[in-house]
């Protein structure tokens, strides 16, 4: 089951502890032979079934592999000792198979059926940009030149799925078509979302190719034309994004007037919507929350308008009393938004929620210095790792990918690009405070505490590091 195979069993003990809801066959007798024969046969002539029970059982059975088991040990000892605890989670090595694998010389494939892409999903302009991001921070932190063939795939996917007026659509299949769902949906976050990977680009200019930046250039001419048709306020912020990154390197009246005009209209939503108990820019919170506040601070970087910036930790403060709780953060579900007059949800959470949340603490870190931004940051990091409601790893050690989604009972296996480019993400960043925190140590030569991502306080343990990869 541990392996992701399908399983017949007679009735032994542990057989019937396990073999439930459908994770494999359990018989109803000892020495039947006949038993045996009828139900193998009956899986072979069914792969289907065969397959989902054998995906189910690797699922439920993800919590015994060696990561999880340490982590459940830790607990153990701590409650077993009455000691007080601090877990210092050692980050896994950053690995590029599975974005490898998941890459075409067309781009970054959508899904994945558990570790197998799923062609049949396609491709889109929103995992493709935030494909080329990544590569660029990874060759950035780590100047490893195979990333850029990479990153010019990426690019040639946004550079093709750009329409000749400038606007961008999203969807296209194996085949390299465009779908029906670029007509069915609103494409404003996905437009948004190529101008932040093509700003990123352009403004890394210094160190990248130049027939890379030459490209992102010409698509950025063409895009800005639209800004003006930008109106939903996660599509303004990730314009806001792109329109800083390329401000840092091509300064001018222009793009200052667009992002005051852009902030402006966040500052607007944010006025409207907040009240006392609630200072946000709507009156719900969905995907990507994050990025609203974080806008606004690079708004601050780009103007000098303190409003901004009083604006952006007023929100993102706000933000982070809803994630972090006893030590772990806990994020806005897919299974419902949070919604000001309603009772959160919770349970389904999803690595870009994560991530979104470690790039904005990563900012809000460099530009005010405060170290609860750090400690956060720290803290959601460790999300991947097990500091979570299933205590749990939330990624594949074998080929670098997170699963798609933290549920109530179970971890979703799937391994899809957005999820694996989230916590790719997050590992580059993470990487940095880990340099940072080396170079300290060898200036000062003083050993630093250990990183303090506490499980729940009824948790009194002697201090332990556990490694994530064993």
């Amino acid at each position: 089951m541990s392996s992701g195979c399908a399983v017949v069993s007679n009735p032994i003990p542990h057989a019937r502890e396990i073999l439930s809801n459908h994770l494999g066959v359990l018989l109803n007798a000892f020495e039947e032979p006949k038993e045996f024969e009828k139900a193998i046969l009956q899986l072979l002539d069914n792969k289907e079934e065969q397959v989902a029970m054998a995906k189910r059982a690797f699922s439920y059975m993800h919590k015994t592999t060696w990561e999880n088991v340490a982590l459940q040990y830790g607990l153990v000892f701590g409650e077993l000792t009455h000691r007080i605890e601090y877990l210092r989670f050692i980050s896994p090595p950053l690995k590029l198979d599975h974005i490898k694998k998941l890459t075409t010389d067309f781009g970054i494939i959508q899904y994945s059926d558990f570790n197998k892409p799923d062609l049949n999903s396609g491709y889109t302009l929103d995992d493709n940009a935030r494909a080329l991001i990544n590569m660029v921070m990874h060759y950035q932190r780590f100047k490893d030149k195979s990333v850029l063939t990479m990153a010019s795939i990426y690019l040639q996917f946004i550079e093709g799925i750009q329409r000749s007026n400038g606007w961008f659509d999203n969807f296209m299949n194996d085949k390299g078509q465009l779908t029906s769902k670029n007509k069915n949906t609103n494409l404003e976050d996905a437009n948004g979302r190529a101008l932040w990977s093509l700003g990123f680009v352009i403004g890394h200019k210094n160190i990248l190719p130049s027939n890379l930046v030459f490209k992102a250039e010409n698509c950025w001419k063409k895009a800005i034309k639209n800004l003006n048709d930008i109106a939903s306020p996660r599509a303004i912020a990730y314009a806001i994004k792109g329109l800083y990154f390329y401000h840092s390197v091509y300064p001018n009246a222009l793009i200052e007037m667009y992002i005051n005009t852009f902030a402006q209209q966040l500052l607007e939503h944010f006025n409207v919507n907040s009240e006392e108990d609630w200072h946000w820019y709507e009156d719900y919170m969905t995907y990507a929350n994050n990025v609203l506040p974080e806008a606004m601070m690079y708004s601050y970087l780009a103007t000098k308008n303190n409003e901004y910036k009083k604006i952006a930790e007023t929100s993102f403060d706000f933000l982070l009393t809803q994630y972090f709780m006893k030590g772990q953060i806990t994020v806005v579900t897919n299974r419902g938004w949070f919604k000001k007059k309603n009772k959160r949800n919770f349970y389904g959470e999803q690595p870009i929620e994560i991530v979104t949340t470690i790039i904005t603490l990563d900012l809000f870190y460099s530009v005010t210095g405060k170290k609860k931004y750090r400690n956060q940051l720290e803290i959601a990091y460790s999300w991947f790792l097990g500091n979570n409601h299933l205590k749990q790893i939330m990624y594949n050690p074998k080929n670098g990918a997170s699963y798609d989604g933290l549920e109530d009972n179970n971890i979703n296996i799937n391994q899809g690009a957005e999820s694996t480019l989230c916590f790719m993400k997050a590992q580059i960043i993470i990487a940095k405070y880990n340099s940072m925190q080396k170079s300290q140590k060898s200036n000062t030569d003083i050993d630093e505490k250990p990183l303090k991502n506490k499980f729940p306080k009824r948790l009194k343990t002697r201090r332990t590091t556990i490694k994530s990869t064993i």
